[in-house]
């Protein structure tokens, strides 16, 4: 099975910004979504765990008499131990379940990376316990991130880089279309109960989306110069990111949900 081909490098310094970014921006959603699903005395599976901030809210949720496994390729826990979270350092595809065993499997900002994603689905439904949920996240870029904008100049600039970005993305595996896509792949999967909600909301320059875009700007300066970008045009960018006249939306974070089907249930 071909390896992740994650399109950051999660063992950088830049890294330690991004990841408690991402749980800054997404944490309140996710924790919503999975509130109506995930019950005390549960097994769930957390892939690509990053910060274990989503791991350990569950653990919570579920309880002495619950079990959490979080799985990361460099996960980065904070908090105290608890004694129903399991934290494993790995490459998720030589993660070995064993079948009908999960009450939910939860995954934020992986399966868009991932090449294989339609095998790694099969293998979480597999996980699954007839009526457990699957629950993945992925982002897609929309036309209207830029809010308002400090000078056209500045505008250009930004666009200039979401384009790099996706592009560099792409390169590495990553399919942006893939968050439009996971509802129809969930259903003819042969889940029930399939439903897509999506989130995004807006940030000023210094805070949330913007400090993201200007940590991923740092991560990838090498390839960016490649691309095109000069590092006096990089160094603008995070000007323009550090702007409060800047207001940037979220890319549109596509969460879908569904049910295993009990025994009968079609």
């Amino acid at each position: 099975m071909p390896k992740p081909a994650y399109m950051f490098d999660n063992t950088t310094a830049q890294a330690q910004v991004q990841v408690p970014l991402l749980a800054e921006l997404l944490d309140g959603h996710t924790s919503g979504v999975l509130g109506d699903l995930a019950e005390p005395g549960d097994s769930w599976l957390d892939l690509g765990a990053g910060a274990c901030t989503v791991s350990t809210w569950l653990a919570d949720r579920v309880g002495s008499d619950g079990m959490v496994t979080a799985v990361d390729l460099n996960p980065m826990p904070a908090g105290p131990v608890r004694n129903n979270l399991t934290i494993h350092a790995g490459d998720l595809h030589e993660l070995h379940v064993p079948p009908n065993c999960l009450q939910g499997v939860h995954a934020r900002l992986v399966f868009m990376h991932l090449p294989d994603r339609l095998d790694l689905l099969q293998q979480c439904i597999e996980a699954l316990a007839p009526g457990g949920w699957l629950v993945l996240s992925d982002w897609a870029v929309w036309d209207r991130m830029i809010v308002d904008s400090p000078s056209g100049d500045a505008t250009v600039l930004l666009g200039r880089f979401q384009s790099h970005l996706l592009q560099l993305g792409e390169a590495a595996g990553m399919d942006i279309g893939w968050a439009g896509d996971a509802n129809r792949a969930f259903r003819h999967a042969g889940l029930v109960e399939v439903q897509t909600t999506t989130f995004a909301r807006t940030w000023q320059g210094g805070t949330g989306i913007c400090r993201l875009h200007d940590s991923n700007s740092r991560q990838k300066e090498a390839e960016l110069i490649a691309s095109g970008f000069s590092l006096d045009e990089l160094e603008a960018l995070r000007e323009v990111l550090a702007d409060p006249r800047l207001v940037l939306s979220d890319y549109l974070l596509h969460t879908t949900v569904g049910r295993k089907p009990l025994p009968g249930q079609a």
